[in-house]
């Protein structure tokens, strides 16, 4: 009898786990920029092996970079955009102008250093894009989501 009591233990904890899996998997929405540098397929693999990269993914698009106005009174440096997309077939700069919900950091080629900040200048928007530390970004993602 004490091994039948185990027996519906472990399977109403199998089934705990499981339920909890599956809600948190569907309480992570990708972020509709996801699809535009990842196809449905993977993201939707994600959802069901990885949903904390989905996470991760959703905080990235918006957390991974800071705008400064160029109009600011000191000189900005950095790597001008217009220099790069000379430079690297793969960055295709189709932006105009600038909009935090619509920019998709994920759609560039952009180099993340792992300890330090680099910023390309993007004239025809009037900014600069300021690229937070690879190392800064997962901490903040990680502090969220404890």
């Amino acid at each position: 009898m004490k091994n039948h009591g185990k027996s519906i233990r472990n399977i109403l904890l199998a089934v705990s786990l499981f339920l909890f899996l599956t809600a948190q998997s569907q309480s992570v929405k990708p972020n509709a920029r996801l699809y535009q540098s990842f196809s449905k397929e993977y993201i939707e693999n994600l959802l069901k092996t990885k949903p904390e990269q989905i996470s991760y993914l959703n905080y990235f698009l918006d957390n991974s970079y800071y705008v400064v106005s160029l109009k600011s009174e000191k000189p900005i440096e950095g790597i001008d955009i217009q220099t790069l997309q000379n430079t690297l077939s793969k960055v295709k700069f189709s932006e105009i102008n600038y909009d935090k919900n619509s920019f998709n950091i994920l759609k560039y080629n952009f180099y993340f250093e792992e300890y330090s900040a680099l910023t390309y200048i993007w004239k025809e928007a009037g900014i600069a894009i300021v690229l937070r530390p690879e190392k800064h970004i997962k901490e903040d993602f990680k502090l969220l989501n404890k």
